[in-house]
C-alpha cells in the first residue's frame, strides 16, 4: 500500500504491515480485550487501518468498521 502525502509517496512493505498487525493484537491483549468482543474502526483507507484490521483478527476481536466520511 502505498500512502500519498502532498508530493511524496510512502510505501508500506508487507513486513512493515505484519509488524504493526502484531503490535495491534499485543496492545488489544494488554488492554484486556478478549476473543469475541468488538472494536470499531473508524479512519481513512490507510496501511495503519489495514494493520489495527488484520491486529484484530490475530487476537480474534471482531473488527466493526464504519465509513470516515459517513454522516454522525
Amino acid at each position: 500500500m502505498v500512502a500519498y502525502r502532498g508530493n511524496r509517496r510512502y510505501p508500506t512493505t508487507y513486513g512493515e504491515l505484519a509488524e504493526l498487525a502484531g503490535r495491534f493484537a499485543a496492545e488489544l491483549e494488554r488492554r484486556g480485550m478478549a476473543p469475541g468482543e468488538r472494536v470499531v474502526l473508524w479512519g481513512e483507507n490507510s496501511a495503519e487501518w489495514l494493520g489495527v484490521f488484520f491486529g484484530c483478527l490475530l487476537r480474534g476481536v471482531i473488527a466493526v468498521p464504519l465509513d470516515a466520511a459517513g454522516s454522525t
